[in-house]
């Protein structure tokens, strides 16, 4: 018996790193290409430019999060435990379903939004954001992760990434429209949807199959309580760009954008890590029969991951000069602004393991969107006032703020779960 275990968690082992090696050549990408391109923009646009796609970047964002609705957490999880074909085909189909409401249902949302705002999100914007909407909706990369085949996305994404930066670099000038970068990140779904659907039909062999309603219903309800435990997170993380244009103006929107973009780089270093640890610890903590193995199991990987956060924190706080002057963010308080979200960078890094690759793993989903609503509540109220008199430094502050409540808030839930064993 602990051989066949041992010998499974080694086969595991594998597909982890397989996995992790294939989100950090999507993450590496992303990283690089806004690396490349933030500073094109900034000099030949202008920062009120910048801000303005990064606007637009946080709406696709929220709608890509929508989009997902859990199942990329839930989907992704019973698809690595169960790679039969039946059950990938039966999985596919009832996600699928799911999701042509959704997209119907942010459709509908736009069109109207367009309609009442039109200065904000002018028609032709709008047209591609629907556009966006329609092929978010059905991106497998949920898929590829649980079938431990995320190199398939990877090399497309990669691809597109290159196109991007060679158009920017090629063809934007300080005569063009900051609507033609818009339109390149929303056809970045188009892409990579249409390319993994045919290789997924040709060569996984993927097709849409009958399933029971009580099947449905079941998968929904648990992705649910994840999507429903990511509102606030998603929510607080990127509405001080909204409020920053609305309060303050393009201007300290940008500020705050560009040096956000350069926080949330460093992040996609560590985030094909915690990404591919989820289904694993999932699959990994089904052979253990208490939870003081899963905790002490939680407690291993803290001893690793927390160093490894620290270094990053303090390479970014020793080399914030460098980093916003090869970024091209020359602005007041942008140094002071990234120092005080280098804690929000090792918080929300410390979130994530803790909470949905520990506690979600652990049955205590309802205890981690307690912890969530609660820090998101409090965000959502005090941000306008605190924007409002500080401008980008209150966005800065209260974004740090929020990590740091959380990470005490679901550290404190995770100690009950391993001192209760």
């Amino acid at each position: 018996m602990k051989h066949r275990i041992r010998q499974h968690l080694n086969s595991d082992n594998i597909s982890l790193a397989g996995n992790t090696v294939s989100l950090a050549m999507i993450k590496g990408a992303d990283m690089v290409t806004q690396l490349l391109v933030m500073p094109r923009i900034i000099s030949k646009l202008g920062i009120e430019a910048y801000g303005q796609i990064a606007l637009f970047v946080v709406i696709m964002q929220y709608i890509t999060f929508i989009c997902d609705f859990g199942y990329n957490f839930n989907a992704t999880k019973r698809i690595s435990e169960n790679k039969i074909i039946f059950n990938i085909n039966t999985v596919f189909s009832a996600v699928s379903s799911a999701k042509v409401l959704i997209m119907m249902a942010l459709l509908l949302v736009l069109f109207i939004a367009s309609l009442v705002f039109p200065d904000t999100l002018p028609h032709k914007v709008t047209c591609y954001l629907l556009l966006f909407v329609v092929f978010s909706a059905f991106t497998l990369d949920w898929l590829y992760l649980g079938l431990q085949k995320m190199l398939v996305p990877a090399i497309i994404k990669i691809t597109y990434r290159i196109f991007y930066v060679a158009y920017i670099y090629l063809f934007i000038t300080e005569y063009s429209s900051y609507t033609v970068v818009v339109v390149l990140d929303a056809l970045c779904p188009v892409v990579l949807t249409t390319l993994s659907l045919l290789y997924a039909f040709i060569f996984l062999k993927l097709r849409f199959v009958r399933f029971e309603r009580v099947y449905s219903i079941e998968l929904f309800k648990e992705s649910w309580v994840l999507f429903s435990s990511s509102v606030f997170i998603t929510f607080y993380r990127n509405i001080n760009v909204l409020i920053l244009k609305l309060l303050a103006g393009e201007f300290y929107a940008g500020v705050y954008a560009a040096v956000e973009k350069i926080v949330r780089a460093f992040q996609a270093i560590i985030e094909p890590i915690t990404t591919a640890l989820f289904p694993y610890v999932g699959k990994k903590f089904a052979l253990f029969h208490t939870n003081n193995e899963r905790t002490g199991f939680i407690d291993k990987l803290l001893s690793l991951y927390i160093p490894v956060m620290a270094f990053m924190a303090l390479i970014i706080w020793l080399f914030t000069p460098q980093i916003l002057q090869f970024m091209n963010v020359d602005a007041p308080y942008a140094s002071l602004n990234l120092h005080i979200m280098t804690l929000a960078f090792f918080s929300g890094c410390l979130n994530y393991l803790l909470g949905y690759v520990g506690l979600v793993n652990l049955g205590k989903n309802k205890d981690f969107r307690h912890c969530v609503t609660i820090v998101g509540s409090i965000s959502l109220l005090v941000a306008p006032l605190l924007i409002y008199l500080l401008r980008d430094v209150g966005a800065a502050a209260l974004i740090a703020f929020s990590e740091s409540l959380l990470l005490i808030l679901v550290y404190n839930k995770y100690r009950q779960v391993k001192y209760a064993c």
